[in-house]
């Protein structure tokens, strides 16, 4: 499940690390949302080439900034770090938001229901497919909404920081 969780951080990364094929269109897209909580519906294939079935979350973009849910997982970015916080086994990962550029390939189309739907590919043979369900304007978030606060998690909690 941590590679899971990983590759739909450095998925999601990639669309505000800009250096995706389609990176200007999706950024646009996520801009043009303003703030808004989008339902999804996730699914991919690992780094280890494992294949995960369709999962639902719920993310909340505030561009550059996004919040998910997912899988019973914590998923937060602010633009220059990324949150990865797993209640199950009470891990905490932090890393830099560059992890995005690791993906070369991401494009965006349009479902035959009219849904967008997001893929990213990385030459590593990972991928990843979100169909953005719905989505429902908000009122603008406070910043702290998107960074994961450490102390509030407990004392238990196992902490890996990956920033320079």
């Amino acid at each position: 499940m941590k590679r899971f969780i990983l590759a739909t951080v450095m998925a999601l990364t990639a669309v505000f690390a800009a250096k995706a094929q389609d990176s200007r269109l999706v950024a646009n897209y996520f801009k043009a949302m303003g703030s808004s909580s989008v339902t999804f519906t996730m699914s991919g294939t690992g780094l280890d080439g494992t294949v995960f079935k369709a999962q639902d979350g719920t993310m909340d973009i505030q561009y550059p900034n996004i919040r998910i849910e997912a899988a019973g997982h914590i998923i937060c970015t602010n633009g220059s770090a990324i949150w990865l916080y797993n209640p199950a086994t009470e891990e905490l990962v932090i890393s830099d938001s560059i992890a995005g550029s690791l993906l070369e390939n991401s494009t965006m189309t349009v479902d035959n229901d009219g849904k967008a739907v997001l893929k990213f590919n990385n030459k590593n043979g990972s991928n990843m497919t979100f169909k953005l369900k719905k989505t429902v304007p908000h009122n603008k978030w406070p910043s702290s909404h998107f960074v994961l606060d450490q102390k509030a998690l407990g004392d238990d909690v196992i902490v890996t920081d990956l920033r320079k």
